[in-house]
């Protein structure tokens, strides 16, 4: 009997559309009013297709429907045919009909021819048919593959961020066909600010603790993690006393491309009077096990932030403000050998933005990424107006790239040949194939009020997969920016879900999907009590 009343209910909300494609007046009243058109028969246009659900599970029925426009007022039932790629029709010869989904996962054409006695109109829309997989349905979290892609590390808590009695996250490994296993399991180390080597065997992350008194600022220390062994090592130490309010602070993790050197910002304070706190760009070297302070001697120069290592380990680049007055530039220190020039004058400034790469008496943190590619080896950042720079120590050059909206998300395509910006509900790839920058195109364009966020590349920079959210839902979805595939605009390739509790880890965890072996990609639900792993097969979508 249920099944019965939809199928009613869906009929009569066919037929009511029927009826207002034959009988509707949808634009062209001039100021005098509509034109008198009893009996006239005008052209009829397809201006899209809506799906029901929009990303079905193989098998699926899917509610089709066709949005026919015309003109004005018109005095003709139009003629349908359907078609499609794969699937099956239950009809095919109506306004609003049902496909039956294929049972093998892979992208579908549907179509529509649309015609009456003086006009004909098609259209096409493609469909993911989807297999989805729950991989952890508790208490997963950031997302991070393997370089073979087979294996992925997430981060877990017993606690969401806005529970009391939340720490932080600890490492977990899934691996295919072979289940989960903890990384790190120590609770003392429980920790945030993961940041992983790039041949993923090693993770290091900030723990903030718990003198003894009261205090103004809590220590943060760097832990160490070894991904083989599990052994954890702490690799900076409080230069305080316990009786201090004020303690010292290491954050900002960055790994040096071969892996030796870990850079961080180390906050030191001074209450005495007289005295003023100092900003320092520090790293720790795996080799000499020791830790060296790179600006630790620039005088009076002693506000330096965010450090970063180039794609070619040449550079050492961090914010720093060496006027005396609230302007920020990128400045950089050579690294040859993985040592680094201590001293003030090796300091080079990289650009020179008249002070705007941040803002602020403590500056907030620039939009920044490097180009993976190390011939290239360019940074691009956001600046406090929004302007995106692309930026070579090696020159030192600083382009200014024109995009029509200030990004809010960049990220390189593998190759280096691709950089995706996010901005908004926007989504644009910046073509820096010769090295060079090129076009800024757009990608997709959604609806008002929604925002595109969370992108991730496949491994060969063909294509993309992101978030949309609207509301207080989301869903992710697929672009051919090759044109491997002959997509014409990005397809939903996993159905809208509740953003549940996705606010709660902004800032301390990344959300983002991340493309395994092949055409698998690992994403991110946040729609129950913690968040969830889901694996989307793209295999068969893929050439």
């Amino acid at each position: 009997m249920e099944k019965s009343f939809r199928d009613m209910r869906l009929s009569l909300i066919a037929i009511l559309i029927s009826m207002s494609v034959a009988f509707f007046t949808v634009s062209g009243c001039g100021e005098d009013g509509p034109a008198d058109v009893d009996g006239q028969i005008l052209p009829i246009n397809v201006s899209m297709i809506i799906l029901s659900p929009k990303s079905p599970a193989p098998g699926d029925t899917v509610q089709v429907t066709a949005v026919v426009t015309s003109d004005t007022l018109n005095f003709e039932f139009p003629r349908y045919s359907w078609s499609a790629s794969g699937g099956t029709f239950l009809e095919s010869d109506q306004l609003s009909v049902r496909w039956v989904a294929p049972q093998t996962s892979d992208i579908y054409t549907i179509s529509v021819t649309v015609e009456n006695s003086v006009s004909t109109s098609s259209r096409s829309v493609d469909v993911f048919v989807n297999s989805i997989e729950e991989i952890v349905s508790y208490q997963a979290g950031e997302l991070h593959t393997t370089i073979s892609g087979d294996s992925i590390y997430f981060l877990t808590s017993n606690r969401t961020p806005s529970h009391s009695g939340f720490r932080g996250f600890l490492i977990n490994l899934y691996q295919r066909g072979g289940g989960v296993t903890p990384v790190t399991t120590d609770i003392d180390f429980r920790g945030l600010g993961y940041v992983f080597s790039t041949d993923r065997t090693f993770s290091a992350h900030t723990v903030e603790t718990r003198p003894g008194g009261a205090t103004i600022e809590n220590p943060i220390n760097i832990i160490l993690d070894d991904l083989q062994t599990g052994v954890q090592e702490q690799i900076t130490f409080d230069q305080m006393t316990p009786f201090d309010i004020r303690h010292t602070q290491y954050t900002e993790i960055v790994f040096s491309p071969d892996n030796n050197l870990i850079g961080y910002q180390v906050f030191r304070p001074f209450p005495a009077p007289g005295q003023v706190d100092t900003f320092d760009v520090a790293f720790y070297n795996r080799t000499l096990a020791s830790e060296i302070n790179a600006t630790g001697s620039h005088g009076k120069f002693r506000k330096n932030f965010y450090p970063t290592f180039s794609t070619d380990g040449n550079w050492l680049l961090f914010v720093s403000n060496r006027t005396g007055q609230i302007l920020w530039e990128l400045y950089g220190l050579p690294v040859s050998g993985g040592t680094v020039p201590l001293d003030s004058a090796s300091t080079v400034r990289i650009t020179n933005t008249g002070g705007s790469i941040s803002a602020n008496l403590i500056p907030t943190k620039p939009l920044q990424t490097w180009n993976p590619n190390a011939i290239f080896s360019v940074l691009a950042i956001v600046d406090a107006n929004g302007q995106l720079h692309i930026v070579d120590p090696d020159g030192p050059s600083d382009i200014t790239v024109a995009v029509p909206d200030a990004p809010g998300e960049l990220v390189w395509a593998p190759n280096g040949e691709s950089l995706a910006i996010a901005a908004t509900r926007r989504l644009y790839v910046l073509d820096f194939s010769l090295g060079q920058v090129g076009n800024v195109n757009l990608v997709k364009e959604a609806a008002s009020g929604d925002k595109i966020t969370d992108i991730a590349w496949s491994e060969d920079s063909d294509y993309l997969i992101y978030r949309v959210t609207r509301a207080v839902s989301c869903w992710f979805e697929f672009a051919d920016i090759a044109g491997n595939i002959g997509l014409e605009a990005p397809v939903i390739v996993a159905p809208a879900v509740p953003i549940g509790d996705i606010e709660d880890y902004l800032g301390i965890m990344f959300t983002k999907p991340q493309w395994g072996a092949g055409g698998e990609v690992f994403l991110l639900h946040f729609d129950r009590s913690s968040p969830r792993m889901i694996k989307l097969d793209l295999t068969g979508a893929l050439p």
